[in-house]
């Protein structure tokens, strides 16, 4: 067998299991790449950035979706947990917690300060509920 200088990338390529990141378009070991719930596959780098950018200015969606133009899929929560930084994760969970409370009228922020729990108000006829975490009662009705 004699050797072809300009098959080594070739060889290379298929030992090594390297693909093309199609958003940075840089040439990425597997064990460098995330593949998403959707099959499709980017570098680390790209899908961290991603999640940030999406964690930092669009909290208008529920879930960041694939980087991929014509894919769109969402991903999972899990995803989400997995790719992004923990603090921006919480910010995300409270968020997901507002949108909750706004379009769920079974739901209420505790109104005692600094107490930030959501309460469930499924108590049909009774008015006073107590908080979960701070136990204080309050009037479901006027918050009160």
């Amino acid at each position: 067998m004699r050797f072809d200088p300009f098959n080594v990338t070739t060889v290379n390529s298929v030992e090594l299991d390297i693909k093309t990141c199609s958003i940075c378009y840089t040439d990425v070991l597997k064990d460098q790449r995330i593949k998403l719930n959707c099959g499709h596959e980017f570098c680390q780098t790209c899908v961290h950035s991603h999640v940030k950018n999406f964690m930092e200015n669009n909290l208008n969606t529920v879930l960041p979706c694939c980087p991929n133009y014509y894919c769109k899929k969402l991903f999972s929560n899990a995803e989400l947990q997995s790719y992004a930084h923990p603090d921006d994760y919480i910010r995300y969970q409270k968020f997901i917690q507002g949108v909750k409370v706004v379009t769920d009228r079974s739901t209420r922020y505790c109104p005692t300060p600094d107490c930030e729990s959501i309460v469930e108000l499924s108590h049909f006829g009774i008015s006073k509920v107590d908080c979960p975490k701070c136990q204080k009662p309050f009037c479901k009705d006027c918050g009160f």
